[in-house]
């Protein structure tokens, strides 16, 4: 269960973006071009009992701003913003073929907001999603959703990895970047002395534990472009410097069957580690 909810709010992201920033009113609906073609037609349609109702309703908009004519004037926001209000208000029919295209450009500007983003130094975690995650944008000219679906969707992979995944693409993790915004502790690595942030990046590319190393080392192929920055020790040390968010991307972007197993398994990794420290803490209570 856990891992189709995770599954479906990485569709979510990857579909319509984030709507809730968008619209923050209490209308803010994931299909809003598809609420109002239900409007239209309870106002203009055949039944008089629904146009009755919808048209009291756009009555009472003016002076009652919880009524729903009045939250989804307010939280429209695009760029004719005023051409659909004025539509709602008098009764009529809505341009919808040209509310559709503002609405895609919205969203588009959403994210736009956060190019260039270092999601090591940005708070929010829609800049890791965008940074990191998120695959291009289709250009703005093009018919259809905004965003593509990830390819892990669509492999056949187990209902276990298929949460790994959609949790550290979300950040519904347990590193300590994510930890550390609820619970009183540092957000360096726990599972080495580099003294960095327990990141994304940190685990995928920097963390030189024993357990990551000799990961990397099984799914070497899956770093052939960062080649000329990997260290290899005698010992089994395989980790690396230099690494910038571009190569963290560049890596992410990959969405080969073999990097999603990798992605899945360092998520058991440091997932074992967390459940392991919860664990020692709970015995340390009954001593």
């Amino acid at each position: 269960m856990l891992s189709q909810r995770c599954a479906w709010c990485e569709k979510i992201h990857a579909k319509i973006g984030c709507l809730a920033r968008v619209w923050p009113g209490a209308f803010a609906v994931l299909l809003v071009p598809r609420c109002c073609q239900v409007f239209q037609l309870s106002a203009w349609g055949n039944s008089g009992l629904l146009m009755k109702i919808v048209h009291a309703d756009i009555a009472l908009g003016a002076t009652y701003r919880k009524c729903k004519t009045a939250e989804f004037i307010e939280c429209v926001g695009l760029r004719a913003a005023d051409t659909y209000a004025n539509c709602i208000k008098a009764a009529t029919p809505l341009p919808l073929q040209g509310f559709v295209v503002d609405l895609r450009k919205r969203l588009r500007a959403v994210w736009r907001e956060l190019d260039g983003a270092d999601p090591r130094t940005h708070a929010r975690k829609l800049a890791t999603y965008h940074g990191w995650m998120a695959l291009p944008l289709n250009p703005s000219n093009v018919r259809g959703p905004s965003h593509l679906l990830p390819l892990y969707l669509e492999l056949e992979l187990s209902r276990h990895e298929l949460r790994n995944i959609a949790r550290f693409r979300l950040r519904a993790h347990t590193l300590r970047v994510e930890t550390g915004c609820w619970q009183i502790h540092i957000r360096l690595c726990d599972k080495c002395d580099l003294r960095d942030v327990q990141d994304e990046k940190h685990v995928l590319f920097l963390c030189p534990c024993l357990e990551m190393c000799y990961l990397r080392r099984r799914f070497d192929e899956q770093f052939a472009d960062f080649a000329g920055r990997t260290y290899i020790g005698d010992t089994g040390a395989f980790y690396f410097d230099n690494i910038g968010a571009e190569d963290v991307k560049l890596f992410l972007l990959k969405q080969t069957h073999k990097s999603f197993l990798f992605l899945s398994e360092t998520m058991d990794i440091f997932l074992s580690a967390q459940q392991s420290t919860h664990l020692v803490e709970g015995l340390n209570l009954w001593v």
